[in-house]
């Protein structure tokens, strides 16, 4: 998919979409808009992981790829595991509804 689509298109129609279906979460809080939520979300990770690797030979060239992909796995791994705690932290202070609307919120910016 990847190769046959625009990969900055697909990656921000994800973004998208992925916004959406936490937006959805929020405004229609039902067990089942939570399983059909991340069902969509794992879909449009995909799609968007797929396409941003896919991306980066164009980005990098040569020898500065396997150091970028390198990073790029270090701050993925700190950033999750920052983002659990911020997030279970916010969540006590300002409940799960509020937490949950911001994290749809950065898929738009």
């Amino acid at each position: 998919m990847a190769d046959r689509f625009d990969r900055r298109k697909a990656m921000i129609a994800s973004d998208l979409g992925s916004g959406l279906a936490i937006a959805a979460v929020v405004l229609f809080p039902h067990p089942y808009t939570v399983v059909a939520a991340a069902f969509l979300k794992g879909i449009l990770f995909s799609v968007f992981q797929i396409s941003f690797r896919a991306s980066m030979p164009k980005l990098f060239p040569g020898e500065g790829l396997a150091a970028v992909n390198g990073l790029i796995v270090r701050l993925e791994a700190v950033a999750g595991m920052i983002g659990f705690v911020l997030g279970g932290v916010a969540s006590d202070l300002f409940g799960h509804i509020w937490v949950i609307g911001f994290d749809a919120a950065t898929f738009f910016a």
